[in-house]
């Protein structure tokens, strides 16, 4: 400790570089297109009774403000649209969704 209180930390810096494990090697050598893509649009249950459609909707917002949904950036889920249940089988339809 200085003067001022304060506790100086050691100016200790390794020189041994971490060599990666095998799967670490394996998995840098992975092209990026392997990695599983995250469907454009997913459909989620929220409440007992709402369900939310959320993911990249901006090219749905016509339709799925016709079918009823209202647009909540703020929803616990991440941005994207609530339904009530009622509309369910409607909206996956109109989606594509498959049951």
């Amino acid at each position: 400790m200085n003067t001022t209180g304060e506790t100086k930390l050691s100016d200790h810096t390794e020189t041994a570089q971490e060599q990666p494990t095998e799967s670490e090697s394996e998995q840098d050598e992975q092209p990026a297109t392997e990695q599983p893509q995250r469907p454009a649009l997913r459909m989620l249950e929220y409440s007992e009774k709402a369900f939310a459609i959320v993911g990249d909707t901006k090219a749905h917002r016509a339709q799925l403000k016709k079918l009823g949904g209202r647009f909540n950036a703020n929803l616990k889920c991440g941005a994207g649209w609530i339904f009530s249940k009622k509309r369910g089988k409607e909206v996956a339809t109109a989606l594509g969704f498959t049951a």
